[in-house]
C-alpha cells in the first residue's frame, strides 16, 4: 500500500513539472527574463509584448480552441497536441517575419530564428524522417539555454536542475524515451547554433 501511495505521489509530481514546463510558459519566463535582465535586447517598448504574442499567446491558443472546434476535441490529446503545433508554427514564422522586417535587435531576431527552426527541424525529423524527437524537450532547451546565457552561473545551475527534472518526469510518466528527450534537445541546440551564424555572422 505504502509503495503504491509513493507511485501515486511521484506521477503527481511529475505531472506537475510537466504543465509547468510547458513550451507557451518557458517561453512567457524567457521574456520576462529577458526584459528584466536585458531591456536593450527590446529595440522597441513594444518588442516584449510582440514576443509574448509570437511565442506565447498562439501557441497557447491551442488549449481553449481545442475545447471548442469538435473534430479537435474528438481526437483528444492527439487533436490538441497537433493544434498546437500548427499554431506554434503560425506565431513562429509572424515572429521570424516581424524579426526580418520590423525594428528588432538581433537578440530578438536571434530568438525567433530558434524557435523557427526548432519546428523545422522536429517537422523533418518527425514527420519527414519518422523519427521520434521530443517536441517538449526541444522547446524548453532554448529558453533554458538562453537563460543561462542571461544569468550566467545561477542559470547554468537552475537549467541544469530544471533541465533534470523535465527529463525525469517524462520518463517517469512514459511522454517520452532518453533517446527522444536527448534528440529534442540536440535539435533546439542545432537551430541556437544556425540562427546565431545567420544573425550574427550572415545578416
Amino acid at each position: 500500500m505504502e509503495t503504491i501511495i509513493r507511485h501515486s505521489y511521484s506521477e503527481r509530481i511529475a505531472k506537475v513539472i510537466r504543465v509547468l514546463t510547458v513550451p507557451p510558459l518557458m517561453a512567457a519566463i524567457l521574456v520576462w527574463i529577458l526584459h528584466i535582465v536585458r531591456p536593450e535586447s527590446f529595440m522597441k517598448p513594444a518588442g516584449p509584448g510582440l514576443m509574448l504574442l509570437f511565442l506565447t499567446v498562439f501557441p497557447a491558443l491551442a488549449y481553449p480552441l481545442s475545447a471548442v472546434i469538435p473534430c479537435i476535441r474528438k481526437a483528444g490529446r492527439n487533436g490538441q497536441r497537433n493544434l498546437a503545433f500548427i499554431l506554434s508554427g503560425i506565431g513562429y514564422v509572424c515572429g521570424f517575419l516581424y524579426g526580418l522586417c520590423g525594428p528588432c535587435s538581433r537578440t530578438e531576431l536571434m530568438i525567433y530564428g530558434i524557435y523557427l527552426i526548432s519546428v523545422i527541424l522536429l517537422t523533418f525529423f518527425n514527420k519527414g524522417l519518422h523519427i521520434k524527437a521530443s517536441g517538449h524537450a526541444c522547446s524548453v532547451t532554448g529558453p533554458l539555454v538562453l537563460s543561462s546565457w542571461l544569468l550566467g552561473g545561477a542559470g547554468i545551475t537552475a537549467g541544469l536542475a530544471l533541465s533534470a527534472a523535465i527529463v525525469w518526469s517524462s520518463l517517469k510518466l512514459k511522454r517520452h524515451t532518453l533517446k527522444e528527450l536527448t534528440l529534442g534537445a540536440l535539435l533546439c541546440l542545432t537551430a541556437a547554433a544556425l540562427s546565431y551564424i545567420f544573425t550574427y555572422k550572415l545578416l
